[in-house]
């Protein structure tokens, strides 16, 4: 667990660093959200971090977002 924990942390910086704009705060947000999937987080990796990795031109999280929808 502690090596994911480092991960969030890295990505929480990378994501403040591009002010959460561009593809590097698209690929933050997608990395995250496997972070919550991972955990059995499902719906809070759908409903924020896949959202806006999608919002931001996402193909990965677009098709993500339709395999979660029932």
């Amino acid at each position: 667990m502690k090596k994911l924990d480092e991960a969030r942390i890295d990505l929480n910086k990378s994501l403040a660093l591009s002010k959460g704009k561009g593809n590097c705060a698209a690929q933050a947000y997608v990395q995250l959200a496997l972070i919550h999937r991972l955990n059995g987080e499902e719906e809070f990796a759908k409903v924020i971090e896949f959202e806006k990795a999608s919002e931001l031109g996402s193909s990965f999280a677009k098709k993500q977002l339709v395999a979660m929808n029932p």
